[in-house]
């Protein structure tokens, strides 16, 4: 969420519960929204009261009727949706952690980033193309998304998209999932590795590989022989579970790790 200071005399009129809403802001902007994360915002409000009490700033009594104050935030907020905004709040949020808020917010810092326009460009009219399905509870359009162009040469973060732009929550940093078919490519590569290639020829068609598995694709049909490089391109599951299975799964984890992914199973 952006402050935009005015005036100074415009915060005479705060009472004690919307001043420590305010002050619990600059720790996280992300985390602490009180638009996007109410709960949180709330959790940090009182955190803020009890030390102005602890300190002598209020008395025990007006920091529990500030903690019991139900606040009305105004309905004219607008979510920005300029999908740079993830990335800014993620470089503010770093900035903050290594410096302080002080120090970004007073202290002239001229900082410079690795974002590549262009490439942003390119997945923002990328995002475009995603489909909308149903508005979820939170007035959000489903899926999401999320998306990071990485420069392998070096990690330098070249583009990045932490959702539609409907909310402050950024999916490409903060969202823990588990990696699904994104894993897929580790597989392929181990199988390049063992004697496989990109022609090689695999067979999809409905297995059993342990009791009760029978691993689907996500158009429900089976596509026969494929060669690897369709299996892949196209996501499909059964030629890939039947790769891991063939290469050994330990290669494909050794992979993993070299580039940088731990595995704690």
């Amino acid at each position: 969420m952006l402050l935009c200071i005015t005036s100074i005399s415009m915060f005479r009129n705060l009472d004690i519960a919307e001043a420590a809403t305010l002050a619990a802001i600059p720790k996280s902007p992300n985390y602490f929204n009180p638009f996007e994360n109410p709960q949180e915002s709330k959790k940090r409000q009182e955190l803020v009261i009890d030390q102005m009490v602890k300190y002598g700033f209020i008395s025990a009594a007006d920091g529990n009727a500030a903690k019991a104050e139900k606040l009305v935030f105004s309905t004219t907020h607008k979510t920005n949706s300029d999908p740079r905004s993830y990335f800014f709040d993620m470089i503010t949020q770093k900035v903050i952690e290594e410096v302080g808020a002080d120090a970004l917010y007073k202290g002239g810092l001229k900082i410079y980033t690795t974002l590549d326009p262009d490439m942003q460009k390119a997945a923002e009219n990328a995002m475009k193309h995603l489909p909308g399905y149903y508005t979820d509870g939170k007035k959000l359009t489903q899926p999401q998304m999320a998306l990071v162009a990485v420069d392998p040469h070096n990690g330098y973060v070249k583009a990045m998209i932490g959702g539609r732009g409907q909310d402050k929550f950024n999916r490409a940093t903060l969202a823990v999932r588990q990696p699904g078919s994104a894993f897929k490519p580790f597989v392929y590569l181990t199988a390049m590795q063992n004697g496989y290639s990109p022609a090689s020829v695999i067979e999809d068609k409905e297995e059993e590989f342990s009791p009760g598995w029978k691993p689907q694709n996500s158009d429900r049909a089976w596509h026969g022989k494929v060669s690897l490089r369709t299996a892949l391109a196209r996501s499909i599951n059964v030629p890939t579970v039947k790769l891991a299975q063939e290469v050994g799964v330990s290669k494909i984890i050794s992979n993993a790790e070299k580039m940088g992914y731990y595995y704690s199973g």
